[in-house]
């Protein structure tokens, strides 16, 4: 069923969705090339990999960061009609 989002946050807005990024990028540039099964008791881990002496990958990052800071954001517009936004409603009945 369709259902409207009321919220107008976005993703990119979001500064800690960029350091969740940064991480990812990091371990995966950490641990490329081992490819080995996880442990059937595997815990994720909350650790946060250190800055790596990667020019390129720690430069793909900076970037990205500015780009988003440098992102304009707007306001979502409601795209349904007064009336389509009661039609699922009338569905149901």
């Amino acid at each position: 069923m369709f259902s409207r989002n009321k919220t107008n946050t976005n993703e990119a807005s979001d500064p800690g969705n960029f350091d969740k990024f940064a991480r990812r990028m990091r371990l995966m540039y950490i641990s490329h090339g081992q490819d080995s099964e996880p442990h059937p008791f595997h815990v994720k881990s909350t650790w946060e990999p250190p800055i790596q002496r990667s020019l390129a990958l720690e430069s793909y990052l900076e970037e990205v960061k500015s780009e988003l800071a440098d992102l304009k954001l707007t306001k979502s517009r409601n795209n349904l009609l007064p009336n389509g936004a009661r039609g699922p409603q009338s569905v149901k009945a």
